[in-house]
């Protein structure tokens, strides 16, 4: 009971945030936007609380959570109403067709199969025993980082998988994993109606189907590793940046910042955040609106920050991008070789491109079709984003080649890509091209 008290507070929380930043949303959107932000922005202020010498303990994270709850509430208080209204609206609805009710039947059950999965099971998964759950636990018996600090293997990834079950553990749960099922509700609920924007609801219904049973996505919603709440905060930072792109929408661009922030909060090593923060600059270059990325990097680095900070405070070693990025191409101008090439290349391909080979082809048959009219239209930027993706791993991968020793991990590069196909079923759902063909009527959109 505790539990469910307390994560309902981290979901208000969240749902005060998201009102603040986008006052118009879809209601069981912004409910499956809530939990991310409440869960992701409540573990970033204990690590900041922190700090400034205030342990991990139930009664610091209350003060924290309902102190910055009630700072919000003045200024949501007249959305509230509406918000509630809008989403007992929504759940009456009752108008699907027999194959849409099928389809939700399906995502449903493979919700519920994870939700049974976490509750059932306790944390068994390898890095979570060694690194995830274990600084959690840490964190819940002392309060503080030193013990675990002194340990050592302690760093390398941020604390929201960490204090999220720290969380669960100081409310009484002693399987915290179904906190990751919960970021597969939020994901399909997002995902879903952000498709919508584009599409039919047939088509969004059946864009989500490969991920609610897609073996990466399904499976890592049962065990606490950080790649899927990553994959839920980049792809969804991702989608909200390309819709403030093409339709304009008010507080798109400031969500997806923060959304982009808590990705690196999840996950700091991953330099993907670079696409998207130059994407934007060429778009803002191309509308002249130079300001456009400022609103969007404030919130992405100062969530972002405060960790990388202190994980070099600590370490006799610089993780910044830009050392690594320095040291990477002083390596490869110097260490050149044909072979080295060849050899990072059947590592990409047995361990990334293998995996992705339907994806890829998609989107590349995708974007061929549609080549004519791609420069004309809104595929263009999400198109460049994928694109970019791509080219940044096969550069990021031979840079990371000289760096580190033990840089031929099959898994850990598998999982890094996690976030590509969601990205690529939302670019193929999205586009004209594919709702042409089943007869979805647009609305005259302003060209790019």
């Amino acid at each position: 009971m505790y539990t469910i008290i307390g994560f309902i507070l981290t979901l208000i929380f969240g749902l005060f945030v998201s009102l603040v930043v986008v006052p118009k949303m879809n209601s069981l959107e912004r409910l499956g936007l809530s939990y991310i932000l409440g869960l992701g922005i409540q573990t970033f202020l204990m690590f900041a609380a922190y700090l400034f010498g205030v342990n991990f303990t139930l009664e610091s994270t209350l003060v924290i959570l309902i102190t910055a709850t009630s700072l919000l509430f003045p200024f949501v208080r007249k959305l509230i109403r509406p918000f509630a209204h809008d989403l007992i609206t929504v759940i009456k609805v009752k108008n699907f067709n027999r194959v849409e009710t099928t389809l939700l039947l399906i995502i449903l059950f493979f919700i519920l199969f994870s939700l049974a999965c976490t509750l059932y099971w306790p944390v068994n998964s390898w890095d979570s025993l060694v690194l995830y759950d274990w600084r959690a636990k840490l964190f819940y018996l002392n309060g503080n980082m030193d013990d675990g600090i002194r340990r050592g293997y302690f760093f390398g990834v941020p604390l929201l998988t960490s204090l999220s079950h720290t969380w669960a553990y100081f409310l009484g749960a002693e399987k915290p994993e179904f906190i990751y099922t919960l970021f597969l509700a939020s994901f399909i609920s997002m995902f879903f109606n952000s498709l919508k924007v584009f599409t039919s609801r047939m088509i969004s219904l059946f864009a989500v189907l490969p991920l609610v049973t897609s073996v990466d996505i399904l499976g890592h919603s049962t065990f606490s590793y950080t790649n899927f709440p990553y994959t839920v905060y980049f792809v969804m930072s991702s989608i909200y940046l390309y819709i403030w792109m093409v339709k304009g929408k008010r507080g798109y661009l400031l969500l997806s910042g923060i959304l982009l922030g808590l990705s690196t909060w999840t996950r700091s090593t991953e330099p993907f955040w670079i696409v998207n923060l130059v994407v934007l600059v060429i778009y803002s270059l191309y509308k002249r609106k130079l300001l456009q990325p400022v609103v969007f990097a404030v919130p992405l680095f100062l969530i972002r920050q405060p960790w990388v900070f202190f994980e070099n405070s600590k370490l006799d070693y610089s993780t910044t991008v830009t050392s690594v990025v320095a040291r990477g191409i002083v390596s490869i101008f110097s260490q050149l070789s044909l072979d080295h090439i060849i050899l990072v290349a059947s590592f990409l391909y047995q361990n990334v491109f293998v995996g992705l080979t339907v994806y890829l082809f998609a989107f590349l048959f995708l974007l061929i079709w549609s080549i004519k009219i791609c420069l004309k239209n809104r595929d263009l930027w999400l198109s460049g984003m994928i694109i970019g993706y791509f080219l940044l791993i096969v550069v990021g991968t031979y840079m990371l080649s000289f760096l580190f020793r033990d840089w031929k991990i099959g898994g850990s590069a598998a999982r890094m890509v996690m976030f590509i196909p969601p990205l690529i079923i939302f670019y193929i759902a999205s586009s004209k091209k594919i709702g042409n063909l089943f007869g979805v009527k647009y609305e005259h959109e302003k060209e790019i």
